[in-house]
């Protein structure tokens, strides 16, 4: 058995999405790429413009470098031989790239909650229950990386090939359930607290389409030969990086901040409370009424 074709084979059992960048990758990966770049000076005025400007679009940020990264190595491998630093290279930039976009409709279901449900309304568990998933998001992207990094190893020793499948297999699962209790509680909340349909859809949407990304992935990686439908290019280049792509056009196609604005007033009607009783200045003076109405009028004597 040649080096070369071991080399395929532990790649193959790694789940390595998308296969071997070939001559076929160089076309839908240079139309990815002009489709990120055309996204670019939406992407820049969000992040200028103060109105909508957010921490929330920091992770966005990172997964479009993760991308335009991943496209260009993949036009490069599709045009000339390549080695197993690539290999790692592109497996890890497109297993960790769409962990990012999860975010920020983990924070807009939040701003969704807290921008339409008065505070002495609002569930105390809001804010935890946000943290918590920001941080198994972290924890997804630390196994992916973990994988990365010992994804060498995997070629020299099949223990080594267990730990790799075992860490990204993890990830992938846990980012799916993420993706579903994500579903879930924006679905429940938007009923509970009778939140606006069009914001509760624009948290779905999105959600969906990275669902079918998270998916695919675990049925690529359970499925054994390559002439499977779901082993073939068109099924990556549509069911993860499309999807992918929808969701991100979500994320730059309004500006979020004001989409879904932080907070709301304790009073149901949208007016501070003391706002109808506001306390007198020591230099303010209450009014004094010198003249009454006459009651006598329209009274005969």
């Amino acid at each position: 058995m040649s080096s070369e074709f071991a080399g395929k084979d532990v790649v193959g059992r790694i789940n390595f999405t998308g296969g071997f960048p070939d001559s076929k990758d160089f076309a839908p990966s240079l139309v990815f790429l002009i489709a990120y770049t055309i996204t670019l000076p939406v992407l820049c005025m969000r992040l200028i413009r103060k109105s909508s400007r957010s921490l929330m679009l920091l992770r966005p940020c990172i997964f479009v470098s993760i991308r335009f990264s991943a496209l260009i190595l993949r036009i490069i491998m599709s045009k000339r031989d390549y080695g197993l630093n690539e290999i790692i290279a592109e497996l890890v930039l497109i297993s960790i790239g769409y962990i990012f976009l999860i975010d920020p409709f983990i924070q807009c279901w939040k701003r969704n909650v807290e921008g339409n449900v008065p505070v002495s309304s609002r569930p105390h568990w809001l804010k935890p229950l946000r943290l918590a998933l920001s941080v198994l998001l972290i924890a997804c992207v630390i196994v992916t990386i973990a994988a990365g990094a010992v994804t060498s190893d995997a070629f020299k020793s099949s223990s080594w090939l267990n730990v790799v499948q075992g860490l990204r297999e993890t990830s992938y699962i846990l980012t799916l359930l993420i993706l579903v209790f994500l579903a879930s509680i924006t679905i429940l909340t938007h009923f509970y607290f009778k939140l606006p349909a069009s914001r509760t859809l624009y948290i779905l949407i999105p959600t969906c389409c990275l669902f079918i990304v998270g998916i695919y992935r675990i049925i690529h990686g359970h499925t054994n030969g390559s002439d499977k439908p779901i082993k073939s290019k068109t099924a990556f280049w549509v069911l993860q990086m499309l999807f992918e792509f929808i969701a991100y056009l979500f994320v730059i196609a309004v500006s979020l901040p004001e989409y879904f604005p932080l907070d709301r007033p304790s009073s149901p009607a949208g007016i501070s409370p003391t706002s109808e009783h506001k306390p007198l200045h020591h230099d303010q003076t209450v009014p004094v009424v010198t003249e009454y109405p006459d009651t006598t009028v329209g009274y005969r004597v």
